[in-house]
């Protein structure tokens, strides 16, 4: 039951919180957020997929490769 109690304390805090704060401040606070975030390829492949992708779409070889 404090689980339920719980929830809906946070759900009207949320509710609050939104007709509280204006539109425009939560829109920058939005853009914050997603400026601050780092791209979805480097979140989950690292540097080296998103570079070899890079690399394969444009046609370019790494440096060091030697075609014979």
């Amino acid at each position: 039951m404090s689980i339920m109690k719980d929830l809906s304390k946070m759900t009207a805090e949320k509710i609050i919180y939104t007709l509280e704060t204006p539109r425009e401040v939560r829109r920058q606070r939005r853009q914050e957020r997603r400026e601050q975030r780092e791209p979805w390829m480097t979140k989950y492949f690292g540097m080296v997929v998103p570079l070899a992708v890079l690399l394969w779409n444009s046609g370019m070889k790494p440096p060091g490769v030697f075609s014979i």
